[in-house]
């Protein structure tokens, strides 16, 4: 996400999308809202891989800084591009 971009959706919501990649490799079809419980399910797990900090079985890491996917965060993990 460039500089300008990130500034444009700097703390707004994120939006939830989900896509059968084996069927919609250009995500085109956003399932999301047919299927809320499997949306509810990849959230819970994807807080717990949050709060752990890793994502490999048995490994415990802390993060630099609280992450929220809720929203778009200003603070960054990497630089942003340059436009």
């Amino acid at each position: 996400m460039s500089r300008r971009n990130l500034e444009l959706s700097c703390c707004k919501p994120t939006i939830t999308e989900l896509y059968n990649l084996e069927s919609d490799i250009g995500e085109e079809q956003d399932l999301a809202e047919q299927h809320p419980g499997i949306v509810s399910r990849m959230t819970v797990d994807f807080k717990h891989l949050i709060e752990q900090g890793s994502s490999r079985a048995g490994q415990k890491a802390a993060n630099d800084s609280q992450v929220r996917f809720d929203i778009t965060q200003k603070q960054r993990w990497a630089p942003a591009l340059k436009d």
